[in-house]
């Protein structure tokens, strides 16, 4: 697969909320689009842009953001603060907002965990 640096895309959804979450969940279908459905790299300024026109925002405003590498940097470091966690493999599981579990794990292994939480909590 095409695997790029898409830090840029994370700033503009950051700064499409800022829009309404309307466009922000536009902006999101046309990346993915971009990414999954037609293999565009969103490392790329225009394939950025034109996800950013067709999502109905102003390609302007967002050529600022794609410019100032320090625009809505902070929003993205603190949502992979919050929700990074050290993931470093899919499937990820948080049990109890405590317990992490990489990777594929056999049904043993998840109802073990569950049974620790279970006699943890009583």
């Amino acid at each position: 697969g095409n695997t790029c640096n898409t830090f840029d895309s994370h700033r503009l959804a950051a700064w499409a909320l800022t829009q309404g979450r309307d466009k922000q969940d536009a902006l999101m279908e046309e990346l993915f689009k971009k990414y999954f459905c037609e293999e565009q790299s969103l490392s790329r300024e225009e394939v950025l842009l034109e996800a950013v026109g067709k999502a109905g925002l102003d390609k302007e405003e967002a050529g600022k953001v794609i410019a100032d590498e320090n625009a809505f940097k902070d929003d993205v470091n603190e949502q992979k603060k919050k929700f990074g966690r050290g993931v470093s493999g899919v499937p990820f599981f948080v049990f109890n907002g405590l317990e992490g579990v990489s990777g594929a794990q056999p049904p043993e292994v998840l109802a073990q965990i569950f049974e620790e939480l279970e006699q943890h909590d009583n």
